[in-house]
């Protein structure tokens, strides 16, 4: 338990830098116009983020280890749709 404790520390603070990373990077990048929209369109990827101990726990509770998968590939798939070329193209 104590390796998971440790890897999830470092987990985090990985996390942590690359979302203000992310943050500083779009600020700079972005063009002045519209550097307030890029960076809430990047806030608002962390929130389906936000609940992930409610949904890991409750994926140990009412199934097993088999949905975490699952779950992972619809989501992946769900932002591959949002982000195709279509959608992007039209944010430009």
């Amino acid at each position: 338990m104590n390796v998971f404790v440790g890897g999830m520390v470092f987990a985090g603070i990985g996390a942590g830098i690359n979302e203000l990373t992310a943050l500083a990077a779009t600020s700079e990048l972005a063009p002045t116009a519209k550097r307030g929209k890029y960076v809430a369109i990047l806030i608002f990827t962390i929130l389906p983020f936000c609940p992930s101990v409610l949904w890991g726990q409750l994926i140990a509770a009412h199934s097993s280890w088999r949905w975490v998968g699952a779950l992972c590939a619809i989501w992946a798939f769900i932002g591959r749709r949002i982000c195709s070329n279509s959608a992007v193209k039209k944010f430009y």
